[in-house]
């Protein structure tokens, strides 16, 4: 059989590769089982032969474009494992906001996405406390004034590590307990190389025209 996927005017990058497999895996099961899924929800994940979900290609740029993209609150990004450079890089960026945009939460294989993307009310029991805990921070942390000083008060700090405790597997709760604790101030050595790579790339369209382009 051919499967033939139209992404209509919005173009597949060749440099995301395999990415695309995750998420067609997932519509592919929901289109055989006839389960609905849930709004607002990304599978941002590559898909292994096992069945298990890391990285995808490119994490770093894309997650980049996520946090610039406006979409409803509570939106949920399931990713898969080995994300927690990447997560840790948000707060050295200042960028905790990105864990109120979205429910971010982990899910090491395939299985696990199903559980979490399915629209069937709840949430995983491993995940309900945490996502609990979480969204009422969440609610009140919108309507604060300075997100920083918001999640540096002593109550709002115990709430989120005890969500974090609830599931190491929440990463929304568990970055911003960590936010809320210390904000890390220094990128790893992997994640300063993407970050100084992503900040290069505008460079890559730059064109020397002899006696044209200004010294």
């Amino acid at each position: 059989y051919n499967l033939n996927i139209n992404t209509n005017k919005r173009r597949y990058l060749p440099e995301n590769r395999e990415n695309i497999a995750a998420n067609i895996a997932l519509l592919l099961d929901a289109a055989v089982s006839g389960k609905p899924l849930r709004r607002n929800t990304l599978l941002f994940a590559r898909l292994r032969a096992d069945g298990t979900l890391e990285k995808p290609i490119n994490a770093w740029g894309i997650m980049m474009r996520l946090e610039e993209l406006s979409l409803p609150t509570g939106t949920r990004i399931i990713v898969g494992s080995g994300m927690l450079e990447e997560m840790t890089g948000m707060l050295v960026l200042e960028k905790a906001s990105f864990f109120i945009k979205y429910e971010v939460l982990e899910a090491p294989t395939f299985e696990d996405a199903r559980a979490l993307f399915y629209d069937e009310g709840k949430l995983p029991a491993e995940f309900q406390s945490a996502s609990e805990s979480y969204t009422e921070v969440r609610d009140k942390a919108l309507k604060a004034f300075n997100l920083g000083t918001f999640l540096s008060l002593s109550s709002v700090k115990e709430r989120l590590v005890k969500a974090s405790k609830f599931s190491p597997r929440h990463l929304s709760a568990k970055m911003l307990a960590k936010q809320s604790i210390r904000r890390p101030a220094y990128f790893s050595r992997h994640m300063f190389a993407q970050e100084l790579n992503r900040r290069l790339e505008p460079l890559a369209n730059f064109e020397y025209v002899i006696d044209r382009t200004p010294e």
